[in-house]
C-alpha cells in the first residue's frame, strides 16, 4: 500500500514537472523569437498569468501528502482553480501566434474531475475559449481549433469513464462490506440459537428435574410428618428452582433474539421474598437496609441480577456468614462478614464470569462496580451517579 501511494505521489510530480518545464521553455523561446516585433506588456501580462497556472499546478491540493486524495481537484480551493482557468485563458491571448495553447489543458483536467456538474463546466470555458482565441493567429486556425476540440471531448469521455469506474468500484466495496455484516450477524444469531437450544436442554430440563425432585422429597417429608423446619427448606428450596427456570427461559429468549416476559414483580418485592425464602431454605442471617423501590426504574434490572448472584455468591463461597444488604436510590452494597483468608471451601466451582458479567451490565448502565475482599470481609458495590 505505502509503494503505491509513493509511485503516485511520483507520477503527479513527473507529470507537473513535464508541463512546468515545457511552460517555462515555450515562453522562453517565444519571448526570444519575438522580442523587438511584439509588445514588451503583453509577454509581461502572459508571464505573470502562466506563473499563477504554474504555481496553481505545483502546490495545488498538496498531492506530496500521504492523506492527498486520488483525484487531485478534490480539495482545490475554488479560488486556485479559477485563477488556473482564467490564467490559461490570458496565457494564450498575450502570446504571440497562440502560443502556449496547451496550458489550456491544465484547467480542463483539473475541471473534470470536479464532482458538480455545473462547475465542471464554467471553468472549463475559460480555457476552451482560449482554443478559438488561439485558432485566430494560426494559420490553419480552423483545423488546430477541431483538433484541441476533439482531444477536449476524449478528455471529457475518458474522465467521466474513469470516475463511473470508481464510482462503481466504491460502490461494490460499500456493498461488500455491508454483506460481510449481515453475514456476520446472521452467524452471530444463529450462534446465539444454538447456544439458547444448548442452555435450554441442559439448565431448564436439569431445573425442571430439580423441582420435581424437590417437590417429591416436601411430599414425602410431609408424609412422614418430618419436621417443619425440614418442610420450610424443602418448601423455600422449591420456590428457588423455580425462579432459576423462569430465570433460564428469560435467557433463552433473549439469545434467540425474542423480549423476554416483562416480570410484574417490583424490586422491592422481589428482594423481600428471596431474602425470606434464602433464610428458610438455608438459615442464613440476611439483614436488609434501605429501599430497592426507591431506585431509577431502568436501573432496577440491573439491581436485581447484581442482588441474586451476590447472595447466590455468598451462600454458595461463604455459609453461615452474616451477610448486610445497604440500598439507596445510587447505590447497592452486599457485605458478607467474616474473614476472607478462612472462608470455608466449597464444593462449587466458580469461573468468574458472573463477576464480569455484572461488571459489564453495570458500566453498561452508567454506574461503577467494586467487588472484592474489605476490612470487613467480602464487598460488592455498584454506584451511579445522581440522577
Amino acid at each position: 500500500m505505502i509503494k503505491h501511494i509513493d509511485d503516485l505521489r511520483l507520477d503527479r510530480l513527473a507529470i507537473r514537472l513535464v508541463v512546468l518545464v515545457g511552460s517555462v521553455w515555450t515562453y522562453v523561446s517565444a519571448v526570444d523569437d519575438h522580442r523587438n516585433s511584439y509588445p514588451t506588456w503583453r509577454f509581461a501580462v502572459a508571464g505573470v498569468a502562466i506563473t499563477a497556472v504554474l504555481v496553481g499546478l505545483m502546490i495545488g491540493n498538496r498531492w506530496w501528502a500521504a492523506d492527498s486524495p486520488d483525484y487531485d481537484t478534490e480539495g482545490w480551493s475554488t479560488l486556485a482553480l479559477w485563477v488556473m482557468s482564467v490564467g490559461a485563458l490570458v496565457v494564450i491571448s498575450c502570446m504571440p501566434d497562440g502560443g502556449l495553447a496547451f496550458i489550456a489543458y491544465v484547467p480542463i483536467v483539473t475541471a473534470m474531475r470536479m464532482p458538480d456538474l455545473g462547475h465542471m463546466l464554467a471553468l472549463c470555458v475559460p480555457p476552451v475559449a482560449g482554443f478559438f482565441v488561439a485558432s485566430l493567429y494560426g494559420s490553419n486556425g480552423l483545423t488546430t481549433l477541431l483538433v484541441d476540440l476533439l482531444i477536449v471531448a476524449g478528455i471529457v469521455i475518458i474522465t467521466q469513464q474513469r470516475r463511473r469506474q470508481t464510482e462503481a468500484l466504491d460502490l461494490a466495496a460499500s456493498q461488500e462490506i455491508v454483506i460481510a455484516r449481515e453475514r456476520s450477524r446472521v452467524d452471530a444469531a444463529e450462534r446465539q440459537r444454538e447456544v439458547a437450544a444448548q442452555l435450554h436442554d441442559v439448565l431448564a430440563h436439569t431445573l425442571s428435574g430439580l423441582i420435581v425432585s424437590l417437590q417429591t422429597a416436601g411430599l414425602q417429608a410431609r408424609q412422614e410428618n418430618a419436621s417443619e423446619a425440614l418442610q420450610q427448606r424443602l418448601s423455600a428450596a422449591t420456590e428457588l428452582a423455580r425462579e432459576g427456570l423462569v430465570g433460564a427461559r428469560d435467557a433463552v429468549e433473549s439469545l434467540k433474539g425474542e423480549a423476554p416476559a416483562a416480570t410484574a414483580t417490583p424490586l422491592q418485592q422481589w428482594l423481600t421474598e428471596t431474602v425470606q425464602r434464602l433464610r428458610d431454605s438455608t438459615g442464613a442471617q440476611i439483614d436488609v437496609t434501605g429501599d430497592a423501590g426507591a431506585m431509577a426504574a431502568d436501573r432496577q434490572q440491573v439491581a436485581e441480577a447484581l442482588l441474586r448472584e451476590s447472595l447466590t455468591n455468598a451462600i454458595r463461597h461463604s455459609p453461615g456468614w452474616p451477610i448486610s444488604i445497604t440500598l439507596s436510590v445510587n447505590e447497592i452494597q452486599l457485605i458478607t462478614y467474616g474473614d476472607v483468608a478462612t472462608a470455608p471451601q466449597s464444593d462449587h466451582v466458580s469461573g468468574g464470569h458472573g463477576l464480569a458479567g455484572l461488571r459489564k451490565r453495570v458500566c453498561a448502565s452508567g454506574g461503577d462496580f467494586t467487588a472484592g475482599p474489605s476490612a470487613e470481609g467480602w464487598c460488592v458495590r455498584a454506584s451511579w451517579e445522581a440522577s
